[in-house]
């Protein structure tokens, strides 16, 4: 059979269309699998996020360690099944025969079709390379980063940091004849079906900033309190539900000083007259704004209180100027909280924002468009959590401990972002009650190098000599919080 020139260039465009057409399905032969690895394991990465956002960072991490070693199987297997001759022997199985029986064609297209695929060896080594920098980068890029932040949650804010308790007993005694201390003070919490139980005992100096001296029979507390001291303390309460709570406890205190402390109620009736939220009065002012809020109380018949041996009991006639309304008392249902003031580093990482050296860690979510930082407390189940909407401003803060709940409630969005325009809100203080136990105003303006807001109280009275502000200062991890008293 005679070729005659139009068939040879019609045969060559036959070969060279079936060689870019082949060299393409392999190609895609070659990346696919490398394509469903990933997307299969950043969907189970992504799955894992939704479900445990707590465990986001160890998902990416055994993600990337799985794909990264899959992909180096994958590579080195493509690498030994398509060797240096690969080229000529796939090209040629690939396109079939133009004309069954026609051989001296064959040879002929066969010679020229070699010098089309040769270099498809080379071409699959090159393409092998590439796409082992490219996935060599995006493993580095998805190891440093983890999963995308949104807009709006890139940079949230913890603008106060707080301690909230409950605790079910509460009973005070004034010591006018000790030489140091001016009262003591023991609480307990026993209701949470037997589920948890912790003694606190602690006094109060008398003289400048009225420091304190507090002693726990938990170790978790003790903890996570700077300054407390562990000790055993034996307890006994008495009284009918619902009434007056007697109470006998012993403990070592300082250098092991023995301690006895009774307060006798005799199921006094429990009233409201004098509950509610209890003036600061200049204590531990200088570290913390504490609110101590009673729901119910009563005064207490007896007390006798025994230090190294010494009676300090406060007794009839103890008081000749008359400078304490009462000798001691008894109060139900209480809760203690405090606006921490100090410094926190917080760095941000994944689905993280932490401030190790404090120990406090915040999961980071997006609940309905906004965010939401959350935060486990020492203590029955307690927790902090910080709401703020899709541009970083604070829209609630609250600490719960067990059914009770320290909120901080706003009359619109209050800006933290360095950036955003100054900004007055009112905010109200609620500790269960309906009605709020505090009010007060926060001025949220931008300063050099981040963020005041200024938290100022006007009722009740006393609360206005408690001031206080938040300095957020934004930083390449994270962001700095300061918070200060204004107290002068």
């Amino acid at each position: 059979m005679t070729i005659t020139s139009t068939d040879a260039a019609n045969a060559l465009h036959d070969v060279d269309s079936a060689r870019r057409h082949n060299l393409a399905l392999f190609q895609y032969g070659l990346t696919s699998p490398f394509l469903l690895l990933w997307g299969a394991l950043w969907i189970v990465a992504g799955a894992v996020c939704a479900i445990s956002p707590d465990n986001a960072d160890i998902g990416w991490l055994v993600v990337d360690v799985v794909g990264f070693a899959t992909t180096g199987v994958l590579i080195a297997v493509q690498t030994h099944r398509y060797g240096e001759g690969v080229g000529r022997d796939w090209m040629l199985r690939c396109m079939g025969k133009r004309e069954a029986g026609n051989m001296n064609m064959h040879r002929h297209l066969a010679g020229r079709a070699a010098g089309f695929t040769r270099p498809a060896a080379s071409l699959f080594r090159a393409a092998a390379a590439c796409v082992r920098r490219l996935l060599t980068a995006a493993v580095g890029l998805l190891w440093m980063t983890g999963p995308v932040v949104p807009a709006g949650a890139a940079t949230p804010v913890v603008p106060l940091v707080t301690a909230h308790q409950y605790w079910d007993h509460h009973w005070f005694v004034w010591l006018p004849r000790h030489p140091v201390y001016e009262c003591v003070e023991v609480m307990s919490i026993e209701s949470t079906g037997g589920h948890y139980r912790a003694i606190w005992v602690f006094f109060i100096e008398r003289e400048g900033g009225k420091r304190q001296v507090h002693f726990f029979d938990d170790r978790q507390i003790v903890e996570h309190f700077p300054g407390s001291h562990f000790r055993p303390i034996e307890y006994e309460r008495s009284g009918a539900p619902g009434q007056g709570q007697s109470v006998r406890v012993t403990l070592a205190g300082l250098d092991d000083v023995p301690i006895k402390i009774t307060v006798d109620l005799a199921d006094r009736p429990l009233t409201r007259t004098g509950a509610g939220l209890t003036d600061q009065s200049g204590h531990s002012a200088d570290s913390h704004f504490l609110l101590f809020h009673r729901d119910r109380n009563a005064l207490a018949r007896a007390n006798k209180i025994r230090i190294g041996g010494r009676d300090y009991s406060f007794l009839p006639g103890d008081d000749p100027a008359g400078k304490h309304r009462f000798m001691a008392a008894y109060s139900a249902g209480i809760q203690v909280a405090a606006v921490y003031f100090g410094h926190w580093s917080f760095s941000r990482h994944e689905s993280k924002l932490s401030a190790s050296q404090a120990g406090l860690s915040f999961a980071v979510t997006e609940p309905e468009g906004g965010v939401r930082l959350t935060a486990p407390q020492p203590g029955y189940h307690n927790q902090i959590a910080v709401d703020l909407n899709a541009g970083g401003a604070l829209t609630g803060y609250r600490h719960e401990a067990a059914t009770n709940r320290l909120a901080f409630s706003l009359d619109g969005v209050l800006p933290l972002a360095s950036d955003a325009p100054p900004a007055v809100r009112e905010f109200a203080v609620h500790m269960n009650p309906d009605e709020p136990v505090a009010r007060g105003e926060a001025v949220s303006e931008p300063m050099e190098g981040g963020r005041r807001v200024t938290w100022r109280m006007d009722s009740p009275p006393w609360t206005a000599d408690y001031a206080f502000e938040s300095i957020i200062e934004p930083n390449d991890s994270g962001h700095a919080l300061t918070i200060r008293t204004l107290r002068r």
